[in-house]
């Protein structure tokens, strides 16, 4: 009989956990968070062109329905849940996520809770108990973020960030399209749990030490468990009125410069949990100075550093505590007004009520907002699809189609699979294998082009390249180069004060976006040969590349039939960074000066000077030639203004 009662008392214990543990509602408040904030998401970009963003968002196309298995029989354990092979938009799976990271439902009740301030021993994740019910099922000593994330401690997450960001990685270098398409609905789902995990850092019970176990409901927490009246009163329908008119204001400053500097999802995470718990109470960890009275919390917990009831406002009319937020709202934060408090103004407990948790969501459903869309900013991969080459002359556009590495994507990946490239209004499709692509087509095709682009579709999100535009440069006829440095000798250290001016005489022939003009003079005993490349940027107009400039130059010279001409052989290369080559319409230079700059600039110099001389006998008669080599390949920045690089291009 002993045994039959533990048993009977085990099987309602999982029941009531069903009930009780799980944050928000998971088959209506999870999934509204996430589909609302990629609508708005979407219809911010809406507004944005691709070709700035470098991608365009296609996640609620149907074209775009993406195969994988979903929860289709909900249960409280893995035994009891069942899922099915479903085909999804990228949207729809982003929101079932929302829904199945609360599956099965028992285990995920205990690991959706992190305090950022680890009360407990310094534990973070739930160690509270809120009935006699839950000790029946053991803790797990994982806490919501290790588990979501999946690095570290959460690898037995099978929907993890971690796994989510694996079959990203593996749907880049898919070359069958069916099987990319099966591994991206994985991923979308990975990332829906990940934003049900965010959701719950922007719910003030998962982020304090506090079970709020809700079996029956917010108004039997008296007879089984202590309910959470933001959990149990939060409405799905509020957070589209929340995010309806979402601005820059709409956010928590501080908030949004941690935001913004994270590199890491778990940054983004942490980050919200410290914000909400640090801001919001829960029902049971109210505490702080009700005028003499000090409250403490109700769970028996220790208190939390903030908030606390002596640091808001009071407003004895309505018996209500309030705090200013940087972002302009009032929120309610609770109230405590008694029995009879109208007639004798008698003040009770501090409690939550529905008005208050409308309030405290009106400030925590923006900056969950902020929260997710850097989430997806991080998570979709940094793939850059680039037009390297255009050459008319052979019918070739060549181009690559590869990830640069993040903090979240710590490796190059290069992209299998078609790419789209778009001549003028006609479109082709290009083979992309490891990362690289190239497209023939016939050559009057591209001479008579206005503007080449590509994109990859990436069932869901279209990468774009910038287009690959014609210059415009070709009204600048003429150019002159004026390169002054100090240059130090590899064997002696001696300085070599370094002038050098090539003018153009001849009208600049371009070819696309860049030019090799070179120019060969000669007088009595001097013989120059010039060649200066430079290369502008296509996609942004009067940036600069690549600058390279070559000078040989020879001084002749003969004594008694000995050939004692001096070599002089010059290299210059320089390559932009940081919008240091820019060409200056109105000056009509780029000008490249001091220290800092040229270091930044510069990516190959060298001198080389050949020296003869003769040798001669007691006489004073030439019988032999001997040489020298001086060597020049670094250069004296100790003066900051010595060196200077500039070039004037100019339209006649």
């Amino acid at each position: 009989m002993k045994n039959i009662l533990i048993i009977i008392l085990g099987f309602a214990t999982y029941i009531l956990l069903h009930f009780s543990l799980i944050g928000y509602d998971n088959t209506k408040s999870h999934p509204t968070l996430n589909k609302v904030f990629l609508e708005t998401m979407q219809k911010i970009f809406e507004n944005k062109n691709p070709e700035e963003l470098g991608f365009q968002l296609k996640l609620g196309d149907i074209l775009n329905k993406l195969p994988g298995p979903a929860i289709t029989n909900p249960g409280y354990f893995e035994s009891t849940t069942g899922e099915s092979e479903q085909s999804m938009t990228p949207e729809e799976w982003i929101s079932h996520g929302g829904y199945s990271a609360d599956e099965p439902e028992v285990p995920a009740a205990v690991r959706h809770f992190y305090d950022p301030v680890g009360l407990k021993d310094g534990k973070k994740y739930l160690t509270n108990r809120g009935t006699y019910w839950e000790g029946f099922y053991s803790n797990p000593g994982i806490d919501a973020i290790e588990w979501a994330m999946g690095d570290f401690k959460g690898t037995d997450n099978k929907w993890s960030l971690e796994k989510g960001k694996d079959y990203m990685k593996r749907a880049l270098v898919e070359k069958d399209e069916t099987k990319r398409r099966q591994l991206l609905a994985k991923a979308w789902r990975c990332f829906g749990e990940v934003l049900h995990n965010l959701a719950d850092m922007a719910c003030p019970p998962h982020t304090r030490n506090d079970s709020h176990a809700a079996p029956l409901g917010l108004g039997w927490g008296w007879a089984l468990g202590s309910p959470d009246p933001y959990e149990e009163l939060f409405r799905p329908e509020w957070v589209k009125d929340f995010l309806s008119n979402i601005s820059e204001n709409s956010f928590d400053p501080n908030l949004l410069q941690t935001i913004s500097k994270a590199e890491k999802i778990r940054e983004v995470h942490e980050a919200m949990a410290k914000f909400t718990n640090a801001n919001f109470f829960t029902g049971e960890t109210i505490s702080g100075k009700q005028d003499t009275k000090n409250i403490k919390p109700l769970n028996g917990e220790k208190e939390y550093p903030s908030p606390k009831l002596e640091n808001l406002e009071y407003v004895p009319e309505e018996f209500t505590y309030y705090k200013t937020f940087p972002s302009g709202r009032r929120v309610k934060m609770c109230k405590d007004d008694g029995y009879f408090s109208s007639l004798f103004r008698n003040r009770g407990y501090p409690y939550i009520d529905l008005e208050c948790v409308k309030s405290q969501a009106s400030e925590l459903i923006p900056n969950f907002f902020a929260a997710a869309l850097k989430d997806f900013y991080l998570f979709i991969p940094p793939l850059e699809v680039i037009i390297d080459e255009i050459d008319s002359e052979n019918g070739t556009i060549k181009g690559t189609a590869k990830t640069y590495e993040t903090e979240e994507y710590n490796q190059i990946i290069g992209y299998n699979g078609k790419v789209v490239v778009f001549v003028d209004s006609k479109f082709y499709n290009a083979e992309c294998s490891n990362g690289a692509f190239e497209l023939k087509l016939p050559k009057t095709e591209i001479e008579n082009s206005k503007k080449i682009q590509a994109y990859v579709d990436f069932w869901g999100i279209n990468y774009w390249s910038q287009p690959f535009q014609k210059s415009n440069y070709g009204h600048l006829k003429k150019f002159m180069l004026e390169i002054t440095l100090k240059m130090v000798e590899e064997s002696s250290g001696e300085i070599y004060d370094l002038s050098f001016n090539f003018i153009s005489n001849n009208t600049i022939t371009w070819q696309n976006n860049k030019f090799t003009h070179k120019e060969k003079t000669t007088s009595s005993s001097t013989e120059k040969e010039q060649t200066l490349y430079l290369e502008m940027n296509p996609y942004e107009k009067n940036y600069i590349n690549k600058i390279i400039y070559d000078h040989k130059e020879q001084n002749h010279e003969e004594v008694g039939g000995y050939d004692l001409t001096d070599v002089i052989t010059f290299h210059l290369e320089l390559t932009q960074k940081d919008n240091l080559m820019w060409y200056s319409e109105l000056m009509q230079w780029v000008d490249i000066w001091g220290a800092a700059d040229l270091r930044k600039v510069l990516t190959n110099v060298s001198l080389v000077i050949v020296d003869k001389f003769g040798i001669y006998d007691d006489k004073g008669k030439i019988v032999g030639v001997n040489s020298k080599t001086y060597t020049y390949r670094n250069i004296d920045y100790s003066k900051d203004l010595d060196n200077r690089v500039t070039l004037w291009l100019m339209k006649q």
